[in-house]
């Protein structure tokens, strides 16, 4: 199912390129077709908003253009913002604690649908 969320797209744009290390990315237009971004207004604000909640940082190259001279990479926080959607990119940089937990719930036969729903949230969280 594609990505449809442009601030999911451009964390996994900046994760995918440079993995766990966190690098700094130039926006070349090669990967945002790979990614199916375009840089316009909306994208922009996106950029912007993140910047300020924390979620990536930006360098500015002396020569070039603001959008063309910027670098963007990720950080910590985007990292685990975008574990929400992609669980098991997690375990890509965190160990396992080697605790072991268990998950015990009892829900009546006639509310199957809450069951599942408490199933799916499960494996989604990894646990």
């Amino acid at each position: 199912m594609p990505v449809k969320e442009r601030r999911t797209k451009i964390l996994l744009l900046l994760f995918l390129l440079k993995d766990t290390s966190f690098d700094y990315v130039s926006l070349k237009p090669e990967y945002l077709v790979l990614f199916d971004l375009v840089i316009n207004q909306k994208t922009k604000g996106s950029l912007s908003a993140m910047l300020k909640e924390g979620l990536i940082e930006k360098r500015d190259e002396e020569n070039g253009s603001d959008d063309e001279g910027s670098q963007y990479r990720l950080t910590d926080k985007g990292f685990y913002r975008l574990c929400l959607d992609f669980p098991s990119f997690r375990y890509l940089k965190d160990e396992w604690d080697g605790i072991w937990r268990i998950i015990s719930y009892e829900i009546p036969e006639k509310k199957n649908v809450t069951c599942v729903i408490v199933c799916d949230a499960k494996w989604r969280v990894g646990v």
